[in-house]
C-alpha cells in the first residue's frame, strides 16, 4: 500500500499497480492498484492455461496487463454466499478473500 501511495502522490493523474507474488502459494498473485485514494486488491492465478483474472483466463501476461487497463474500472465478479444460496438470496461476496499474510510488498 506504502508503493501504491507514494506513486500516486507523485503521478496523480495515473493508476499504480503492482503484481506481487505469494510466498506460501506458488502460482498466486496479487494485483494492486489504487485509481482513487484507497488502494484495491484483486488475486491472479496462473497456471499451464494461462492467468487467471476475475474469472477470465488471458494466455498472456502482456493480454492480462492490457485487459486490466481496460477494465480495470468494471466491478469485481461476485458470487453469493453459502447462506445466501440456501435461501435463494443475493450476496456481494466477492470472488476471493484478500489475505496478505504470504504476500511481500516489493522493496
Amino acid at each position: 500500500n506504502r508503493l501504491l501511495k507514494n506513486d500516486k502522490a507523485l503521478t496523480p493523474n495515473r493508476i499504480p499497480y503492482y503484481l506481487t507474488a505469494s510466498s506460501k502459494r506458488p502460482g498466486r498473485f496479487m494485483l494492486s492498484y489504487m485509481p482513487g485514494s484507497m488502494p484495491r486488491h484483486e488475486p491472479v492465478a496462473v497456471s499451464h492455461v494461462g492467468f487467471k483474472f476475475r474469472s477470465k483466463v488471458h494466455s498472456n501476461f502482456g493480454s492480462l496487463i492490457r485487459w486490466f487497463k481496460e477494465h480495470w474500472s468494471d466491478a469485481p465478479p461476485t458470487r453469493p454466499s453459502k447462506a445466501a444460496s440456501a435461501i435463494g438470496g443475493k450476496s456481494a461476496v466477492t470472488d476471493y478473500t484478500a489475505d496478505f499474510s504470504d504476500f511481500t510488498e516489493p522493496k
